[in-house]
């Protein structure tokens, strides 16, 4: 009270981030469910980019989220080099608030492992982390993000 307390020192950082995907076969939609939580306020403006969406392709980057991504996020870009999708921020995220959302994707053609996505927050306060990969279907969901199989 006052400013008589101690200082406190955050650092920026993203807990309980998952990517998991809907569908493995080649040239097949996809769904990709992107969650993570903030231990800070992510301001407006800010940008969230997911990459490591290797192979992906995005028609529309304009139809590529569903309505909680339209709601969080300007329309995105999606650029295929670099397999990164880059979102604006609409209004501020909460800290300690889960923030989810799903990306449409087309899968590549071809067979390929899991890729190694990560999300990245740039703006007034980075975050940055690579989403682990792991093998296991849970509750239905499949994890290994762009992991494409050919049947």
């Amino acid at each position: 009270a006052g400013g008589a307390g101690p200082l406190l020192l955050v650092r920026p950082e993203l807990s309980g981030v998952t990517a998991r995907q809907g569908e493995y076969d080649a040239s097949a939609p996809n769904s990709i469910t992107v969650a993570f939580t903030p231990n800070i306020v992510i301001v407006a403006g800010s940008r969230v980019t997911v990459s490591g969406l290797q192979g992906a392709a995005i028609a529309d980057s304009s139809s590529a989220l569903d309505t909680q991504g339209r709601a969080l996020f300007y329309a995105p870009s999606f650029n295929e080099t670099t397999s990164a999708l880059v979102m604006e921020v609409r209004s501020d995220m909460q800290r300690d608030l889960q923030v989810s959302f799903i990306v449409g994707v087309t899968n590549p053609p071809a067979m390929q492992p899991a890729g190694a996505v990560s999300i990245a927050v740039s703006g007034s306060s980075p975050l940055a982390t690579r989403i682990p990969a792991t093998p296991a279907a849970v509750q239905g969901d499949l994890f290994d993000p762009m992991r494409v199989i050919c049947p």
